[in-house]
């Protein structure tokens, strides 16, 4: 990419939020939308703008775009989300079946995985997930409780799970991380959250993804 093209990019992309609402973002190829939604600046508030930024072109075209749904995704930093982020994206108000897809699936199952450790503080032990830094310049301050987003996630952190399938994530948990945490115990709402993503992405069970060490 020529130096002209690149600090045009990056100008779009500090005005991120007023850009995705303008008619011209719908005309962006391909290449285009990739090269603004894996710029490192970004003028948004929360990577979901981006997940729904991307949606939102995916869409416009339904006919062709969804087929290049993959590769946009992969310009989305899932990893970067918190928690509550990614439960939102479970949900969206557009596209809603992308989070079956593949590729989709993986990522938030990578998300999950490692901002479930990162919360108990063993990230360290996931490090080839470690999302790129991406600087938002905008002020957070989004609710995601569907007011702000208008997209909510029908899961929340008081979202209940019979006893007999929380502990087969307790066991699934704890035969993933047993080589490095043996004695460390995941607490219960993380646990929880990890069952109702996997549930929720369509994955038959959280044990079956396979991480190396």
């Amino acid at each position: 990419m020529d130096i002209y093209r690149k600090t045009l990019v990056k100008l779009l992309a500090e005005r991120f939020e007023d850009l995705i609402q303008e008619s011209d973002f719908f005309e962006f190829d391909l290449h285009q939308i990739k090269e603004l939604l894996s710029e490192d600046q970004i003028g948004t508030r929360s990577e979901v703008v981006v997940f729904l930024a991307a949606l939102k072109w995916l869409n416009h075209d339904i006919h062709n775009r969804p087929i290049h749904s993959s590769d946009v995704m992969k310009c989305v930093r899932f990893l970067a989300m918190t928690l509550p982020e990614v439960l939102a994206c479970l949900d969206p108000p557009i596209m809603n079946l992308i989070r079956f897809e593949p590729q989709v699936k993986e990522q938030l199952a990578k998300a999950l995985l490692y901002i479930s450790a990162k919360s108990v503080d063993m990230e360290t032990y996931f490090s080839q997930f470690r999302p790129r830094p991406r600087q938002l310049l905008l002020k957070k301050n989004l609710s995601f409780s569907g007011a702000s987003v208008s997209m909510t996630s029908k899961l929340t952190p008081t979202t209940q799970v019979p006893n007999d399938q929380l502990n087969d994530v307790k066991v699934g948990f704890n035969s993933v991380m047993s080589k490095r945490m043996s004695s460390t115990q995941v607490p219960s709402d993380q646990l929880i959250a990890i069952h109702s993503v996997s549930t929720h992405c369509g994955l038959p069970r959280y044990v079956q993804l396979s991480f190396h060490f």
